[in-house]
Parts: C-alpha cells; sequence; structure tokens
C-alpha cells in the first residue's frame, strides 16, 4: 500500500480496501469506489498521499484482529477476515485525519 500511495496508484488502493465498508476521511462504511473518487478530487491530493504513505512508513501495532497504523493525528487499519472465508488476508479497513473530520471516531481517541 505504501508504494500505491507514493504513486497514486488508486485501483491498487480501491482493490486493497474492505468491501464490508471503509472508513475514515469523512466516510463511515462507504463502498471504496466512493472512498477513491473522493480522493481523487480533493485538491490536496499529493499532500494527502503523501501524508499515507509517510504513515505506512511506520511500524504497525499488531493484535489479534489486524494492524494499526498511527502518528500524530492520522491511523490507518487493516483488519483480518475470518480465516474460513477465501479472502482472508488483511483487508484495509480505514484511514482517519483525526485533525479533521475523523476527531470524533473512536480510533482518535487516546486510550484511557
Amino acid at each position: 500500500m505504501h508504494n500505491a500511495a507514493c504513486r497514486g496508484d488508486f485501483d491498487t488502493m480501491e482493490v486493497a480496501m474492505d468491501r464490508g465498508g471503509f472508513d475514515g476521511t469523512g466516510f463511515a462504511a462507504a463502498a471504496p469506489d466512493e472512498v477513491i473518487a473522493s480522493w481523487k478530487k480533493r485538491p490536496d491530493r499529493t499532500s494527502f498521499l503523501r501524508d499515507l504513505a509517510t504513515l505506512l512508513e511506520r511500524e504497525p501495532t499488531v493484535d489479534q484482529g489486524g494492524l494499526t497504523f498511527s502518528h500524530g493525528d492520522q491511523v490507518a487499519t487493516w483488519q483480518r477476515g475470518p480465516g474460513t472465508v477465501p479472502d482472508s488476508h488483511y483487508r484495509w479497513t480505514g484511514y482517519f485525519r483525526c485533525d479533521g473530520p475523523d476527531s470524533d471516531h473512536p480510533v482518535c481517541k487516546p486510550p484511557e
């Protein structure tokens, strides 16, 4: 995903997104094509993708459910699918900008 963000490869990013709904950047449980269409129209697309790529250079936190990349006001999440489903590899479930439209999302809240 890091390489896709560096190249602006929206097709690869869309394929990696969870079909059950993608959260973040102002979306909740949105279809990946809707999210990607919005990202393509961003006037700050270059800096947006650079921020995403920089975030993905960090070491993720790994837990039973998946991976979480976190740095500053950004969080990206991947969740593992059920093991009995052929598509059980990690799916990109969210990219959150906690200093903006996603500030109220639970992943943006400090742990208690």
